[in-house]
């Protein structure tokens, strides 16, 4: 593109060429001095988005579906990839709403394998779904979870992380907060 870089490492020479005369010598002196300096271009990354405009809270009743869609709103800082050719993954957990902190029985759950990822040694692991017909994946690697799949807990907010990986080995993610209503 026009007045941009391309990626790489780049050297910059800036020097400066100074002429002066001392006054009562009348003796013209010329100097130069010039300094390197070293500039790498990079990728930029990119930017994970389940909700529209950046959204990363909602609050849903009781009975209403919702549907995180990160290959639809994510996207390329530098326009690299297609985040649309990107594989997402999901994750959920259950936060206290009240203290604003993730609970000490917490357990991370990988939604497409159903595998429970426990940070801490805890018999009481609280789960998001009570079976996997609470959710689904649609062709475009969206979760859709159904109404009523995700349950009303007094003073408790779902946390869903979702993440990529670039070719580069890079983990990009976005936390989104759900939280359920139970009056509408």
């Amino acid at each position: 593109a026009e007045n941009s870089l391309s990626y790489g490492n780049y050297t910059f020479t800036y020097c400066a060429h100074v002429s002066y005369s001392n006054s009562s010598t009348q003796q013209l002196t010329s100097k130069t001095v010039c300094l390197d300096v070293y500039l790498r271009i990079v990728a930029s990354g990119l930017v994970v988005n389940a909700f529209s405009n950046g959204i990363y809270q909602r609050t849903i009743g009781y009975m209403q579906s919702i549907k995180l869609e990160p290959n639809t709103y994510s996207f390329d800082k530098d326009s690299l990839r297609d985040a649309k050719n990107l594989t997402f993954n999901f994750y959920c957990r259950l936060n206290d709403r009240t203290t604003n902190a993730v609970s000490n029985n917490l357990t991370i759950v990988d939604l497409k394998s159903m595998k429970s990822i426990p940070l801490y040694f805890d018999n009481s692991f609280t789960y998001c779904f009570n079976s996997t017909s609470d959710y689904s994946f649609d062709s475009n690697s969206a979760l859709l979870i159904s109404p009523g799949g995700l349950k009303y807990i007094s003073n408790k907010d779902y946390e869903f992380k979702v993440t990529t990986v670039d070719s580069f080995g890079t983990v990009y993610f976005q936390l989104v907060k759900v939280s359920v209503d139970n009056t509408v």
